[in-house]
Parts: C-alpha cells; structure tokens; sequence
C-alpha cells in the first residue's frame, strides 16, 4: 500500500498545486522573457554601435590638375581636384605659399586668380582649415609693376622729393655706383638720390655748350648719356659728346666734335676699352671715339634708309638710343624706320624687330611693329627693353626677336599700374639698376618698374 503522506503530496490538493506550477512557470518565463530582452537589446546596442562606428570617413581633398601651369599676376586657373566646398569662405588656395582670390567653387573644381608676386611653386588647397593638399607646379611669369619714382603730369623745374620735384621734359636717363640717377631735362642735369630727392646737378638755362662747374657749365641739347664705373656721366650733346664727373664738373669729350661739329648725337655708350659710340640722328651714322681723340664712323652710309650690312655699307634712318651689351654688340633704335637693329663688333648691321612701319603690334622679328621708338637697354641674357615713344609703352625683346608688350598701352598718360594698366606720356631713356628695375625717363616724371 503506497504512502498516504506521498499520495498526499502527489494527490493532494490539485488546485494547490496547480498555483504553484503556475506560479513557477510565469516566474520563468518572465525571467526567461527578460533574458531574451536583455540579449536583443544588447544585440541592438551592439548593432546600433556598429552602424555608427561604420560612418564612411571624410572623402580626402586632393588637387589633380590646373588648367594653367604657368601665367602672370591675375592669371586665371580652374583647379580640379576632390572634397573642395562649393562655398567659397570655406576653400583657402595659394600659389607658392602666397594668397589667391577664389571667385568660383564646387565641390570639384576651383576657379582662381593668380596672385601678384606669387613666383613658381606648388598649389595647395585646404577647406575649413584642414591639411593642404599640394598640387602641380605653377611656374610664375612676372609682371611689370609701373609707379611713379619723382615728378608728377605737372611741369616745372622745382627740386624737391617724389612728386614735389617737377621736370620740363626728360630725355635721358643714367645712374651711378651709388645708385644715384642723373636726367638731361631741358638745358639741364638733374642729380635724383635713391630716396627720390631731386636737385640741379649741373647746366644752366643757356645752350652756350661751355665747360665748367655746376652751374657754371652749359649744354647745347642734352639727350641720351651713360655712367661709367667710376661715376663719370657721358651725354650726347648735340654737336659734340660731354663729359661730367662726380663733383660736377663738365667738359667736351675729346674728338667728339665730329664733322666739325656738324653732328646731332642723341644716344651714346661706352665699351669695355673705354671707346665711345654715339648715335649722329642726323647724319645717319654710328661714330666711335677712341680714348686718344679719334673719331671715325663705324656703321652707317649716311644715307637715311634701312639696309642691313657691314660698315658703311649699311645704313639708318634717324639712328637715335644706344645700347651695348657684355660681348661688345651694339643695339640701335632706328627710329625713322621704326626697326632695332644690331652691330656686332665688326661692324656687321642686321635687323632683330620691326616691319619698317609705324604699329604697335607685337611678334617675332619683322611682325613686329613700332611707333617712334627712342630708348634702348640690354641685360645681361640680352633681353632688350626699348621705350617706344608713340605708342607710350615699353617693349621687351628677347634674344630670338620676339617683341611683346610689358608695361603701357596705346593711352598717354601717367598712371601707375600693373603691366598694360598703366600709362606713359612720352618713354625714352630707360636704366636698370642693380637690382634689375628700370628707370624711364618719362617727359615730366621718372617712373620706375619692378617685375613681380
């Protein structure tokens, strides 16, 4: 017979133990749902955390390619690249390390403007202050920056510095060791210091063409001159070429009283042997003056036309600035024929620009045009600079014969500005100085360029 107690236990109140199962088994199931809960939230948080720390990274900014790789100042250039901003306060842009304007953004390209003075070097890119991304060379070409040294459009003869000087009309133009320019302005030479003070150097209000000190001296014409390393100044001074030393103190070259005195020297130059060549507008002659007192011609027919060759068998037309060169070349503005030509030092004429008609175009050796040119200089690559008169601006000519347009345009004027943006009244004489600017003599201002 089974247990009563364990029958009871087993048997007993069914209802009892009913709620006790019961009981039992929500309790697990509620444990067992919690659980389960806890595991899927977890696996959410899990997943949501994942989903987050799956956020694609930042595209990188890069540059690809310029539409431009070199240029001058206010270039513009379209840069391509990645991850730029479309708004334009976001992009920073410099050329070598310098500034560019930005006037144009997408995500994908830049349109920008070359910066003045920028010189050669990487283009970067960087947007909202991140890292620069570098980019292809720009290979910077420079620009002619054009400001007014001494003088202003209003003429006179006061002295005084900058624009509180004033000139009556500036031909030509020298400067010495110590980096002093000298101008023939008028009957007179004027002495400018670096700082941009200008006084009388020598010359009075007479054409008497005497010798003598300061003021004491005078002058026929003066026009075109040169300084040699000692500080003398030689002038081409009409009927005869005069020479100025540094305490002022003028006298007539030796010999340069050339077909007695029936001469009209307007450019002069001196050579590595102490020769002296100076260009005779009128007789259409090149004359070299040797250190002893003689004289003779060494280029030129004397008849006022344009023929290449060698010696008098070549010929000018109104030969007028002078300019030499290391090698002992000779450059001419022939301004009557509106051509630059060229001496070697045998003698031999040839022709580097100019169609022989007035123009303003610029090009290659004879496609090249010009309108009464006067001044001339050579620097040490034997590039050449000539201050076209007539179409008041200044030329470059490069030793292939390639002639363009650095500075002025087809408006007189005297505005200072950046390469075709500024204007000249009438260029002539021009001369670098140590530093590679250019001085023109500019009728009534000295102007200065400097290549940025």
């Amino acid at each position: 017979m089974k247990n009563p107690f364990y029958f009871w236990i087993f048997t007993g109140d069914t209802v009892f133990w009913l709620r006790i199962l019961s009981s039992f088994m929500k309790h697990f199931f509620t444990l067992k749902s919690a659980i389960i809960l806890s595991i899927a939230f977890g696996l959410t948080l899990t997943s949501c955390s994942k989903k987050n720390n799956s956020n694609p990274t930042p595209e990188k900014v890069t540059v690809t390619s310029l539409s431009a790789t070199q240029g001058p100042y206010n270039t513009n250039v379209v840069i391509t690249g990645t991850a730029f901003s479309s708004t334009i306060a976001n992009d920073k842009v410099f050329f070598n390390g310098k500034a560019a304007t930005i006037t144009a953004a997408t995500t994908t390209q830049l349109t920008v403007t070359v910066p003045l003075g920028a010189g050669t070097g990487s283009v970067t890119v960087s947007v909202n202050n991140g890292a620069a991304a570098p980019g292809p060379v720009f290979t910077y070409q420079l620009s002619s920056v054009v400001t007014t040294f001494a003088g202003s459009a209003s003429p006179g003869s006061a002295n005084g510095k900058g624009a509180a000087a004033s000139f009556s009309g500036l031909w030509g133009v020298a400067i010495d060791p110590l980096g002093n320019l000298f101008v023939t302005d008028g009957y007179l030479l004027r002495k400018i210091t670096p700082g941009g003070t200008v006084s009388f150097f020598a010359g009075n209000s007479t054409t008497l063409g005497k010798d003598g000190k300061g003021a004491g001296a005078s002058f026929e014409q003066p026009s075109g001159m040169v300084c040699d390393a000692s500080g003398n100044l030689y002038i081409a001074d009409i009927q005869s070429v005069r020479k100025v030393t540094p305490d002022g103190t003028v006298t007539t070259v030796p010999g340069s009283r050339f077909n007695n005195g029936n001469a009209d020297f307007t450019g002069v130059v001196l050579d590595a042997s102490g020769n002296i060549y100076a260009s005779d507008v009128q007789n259409n002659v090149i004359v070299e003056i040797k250190p002893d007192g003689t004289s003779s011609i060494f280029a030129g027919s004397g008849t006022k036309t344009s023929v290449d060759g060698k010696g008098t068998a070549a010929s000018f037309a109104s030969p007028v600035g002078l300019a030499i060169d290391a090698s002992g070349n000779l450059y001419v503005v022939d301004e009557y024929s509106n051509k630059i030509r060229k001496i070697t030092p045998d003698g031999t004429v040839t022709t580097i620009a100019g169609t022989g008609s007035k123009g303003a175009a610029d090009g290659k050796g004879s496609l090249a045009s010009f309108n009464d040119p006067t001044g001339v200089i050579v620097d040490a690559t034997g590039i050449l600079y000539i201050g076209d008169f007539n179409n008041y601006r200044i030329r470059k000519i490069t030793p292939d014969g390639t002639v363009s347009t650095i500075a002025g345009s087809s408006t007189e004027g005297f505005t200072d500005g950046i390469g075709i943006e500024a204007t000249f009244g009438d260029p002539q004489g021009l001369v670098f100085d140590t530093l590679g600017n250019i001085y023109v003599a500019d009728a009534l201002a000295v102007r200065k360029i400097t290549f940025q």
